[in-house]
């Protein structure tokens, strides 16, 4: 038989993480760092020196096909004649011991028993369910002789965070290391700041720095009904109503009634979601909705809509805006720009300006709880991360009307673009040159005007 040794390479900061003696080894760290490359040489490594059993568990069995072909066998290259991987069992034979392949996604699948090395990928995915460790993985490699890489990327403060802490505590079985995208070799300055500049603050923190968030891909984890959910004050003169609309069919049609104080605190006081409505029926739900919070259409400051309300109806020939406009509701298009809207929301959940009656509008708080951000196979939110689109209707009128009411005046007014601008105010000395024209192309840009 030829040489069959292999050349391990690894990088500098990832070999304490790679040579500790530990039974259980957790390794949280960012995307994009190496970790899955790094701890297939590792198991390739052990597996051949002890000539033992392996397992390695995944999320899904189609990452574990994608994986072997990405990773295992170029490792394995200079001795491919030797291996032979059964992508049926999931066992890939090595010249001196074999590697079992399981998911999480059936765990009835995995069998065996003492497994002197493991490798659990994605912990943060697969240790959502307490069960999966303690039932099915621990009596596999519980035994003292055994070594175990508990690795991933963090989706909240689940399993894989307790057994973090664990490696953090003097618990002589366990050892933990964090590596964040900084710490990759892989990555450039100028690759780092784009990610980071167009990530959203909480899932940069899970994703990229590799650390436990509570939110586990809630995109609104600062919402909290002892704090955000509330009647609305008395009615004021000086409040200002506004009312958006995102149409659908299947999709259901969503709306919300809200004011707006003096102070810029914003309070979501009714709503209605309903499917299969047509603009007739859309028409005389919004003139209930005012009937009962004892409005008038000529009261409400803004109509907003999804600006797919300009779509024509292949039906009609006509769109819902126009037609709606025909019944004599005066609707403008919204700002549909995804990223800054949700930010918008994000900051005024975070400042306490955004308030809903939940008694009024317990639909809509549902909704908010569970809007998440959408979830790969292998556990992450992708580069550019998108929310679910179920469940999202009501909460998508919310950011409409937070990108169209500018939160840095005190009491905002329509102007000629059907967006808002200030009332004038005494003393506005230093304003006069000031050009509003160029804050309205801010404002649909998604930007902030100041």
């Amino acid at each position: 038989m030829t040489d069959l040794n292999l050349e391990f390479n690894y990088p500098e900061f990832i070999l304490p993480a790679i040579n500790s003696n530990k039974h259980f080894v957790v390794v949280p760290s960012g995307r994009q760092v190496g970790k899955t490359y790094n701890f297939a040489q590792w198991i390739i490594r052990e597996t051949m020196r002890l000539n033992c059993p392996s397992l390695w568990v995944d999320t899904v069995h189609t990452n574990i096909d994608k994986y072997i072909e990405r990773y295992f066998k170029p490792l394995l290259k200079p001795i491919s004649s030797y291996c032979d991987w059964n992508a049926q069992k999931k066992i890939l034979k090595l010249p001196r011991g074999y590697i079992d392949f399981g998911s999480a996604q059936k765990p009835e699948n995995l069998e065996g028993f003492n497994y002197k090395r493991a490798v659990l990928n994605e912990a943060g995915h697969i240790l959502k369910k307490d069960s999966l460790w303690h039932n099915t993985l621990m009596p596999m490699i519980k035994a003292e002789d055994n070594q175990t890489r508990i690795i991933g990327t963090p989706k909240g403060q689940n399993l894989f965070y307790e057994l973090f802490l664990k490696g953090l505590s003097n618990d002589p079985e366990y050892e933990s290391f964090q590596y964040t995208v900084y710490d990759s070799p892989y990555w450039s300055a100028k690759q780092i700041e784009e990610v980071r500049s167009r990530t959203p603050e909480l899932i940069w923190k899970q994703e990229y720095m590799a650390s436990f968030e509570a939110f586990a891909g809630m995109i609104y984890p600062d919402f909290k009904e002892e704090i955000h959910c509330k009647p609305s004050p008395e009615r004021k003169v000086t409040d200002i109503f506004f009312v958006s609309l995102d149409p659908g069919w299947e999709h259901p049609t969503a709306c919300i009634l809200a004011k707006e104080d003096l102070e810029g605190n914003l309070f979501v006081i009714d709503e209605f979601r309903e499917s299969h409505l047509h603009v007739g029926d859309i028409s005389r739900y919004l003139q209930s909705m005012l009937v009962r919070n004892g409005l008038k259409e000529e009261d409400i400051e803004m109509f907003i809509i999804d600006p797919s309300g300009r779509k024509t109806d292949q039906t009609s020939g006509q769109s819902i805006l126009f037609q709606l406009q025909e019944e004599g509701w005066g609707f403008v298009p919204a700002n549909n720009d995804l990223m800054p809207g949700i930010s918008r929301v994000t900051r005024m959940i975070r400042e306490n300006k955004l308030f809903i009656d939940k008694n009024r509008c317990p639909l809509l708080v549902e909704e908010i709880k569970n809007y998440h951000w959408k979830e790969f196979n292998d556990g992450s939110y992708g580069m550019n991360p998108t929310p679910y689109k179920i469940g999202d209707d009501l909460v998508d009128t919310v950011r409409y009307l937070c990108m169209a009411r500018p939160d840095y005046f005190e009491h905002p007014k329509l102007n000629m673009y059907g967006l808002l601008e200030p009332e004038p105010l005494e003393d506005e000395e230093g304003l006069e040159d000031i050009d509003i024209t160029d804050r309205v192309d801010d404002l649909m840009s998604g930007g902030d005007l100041f």
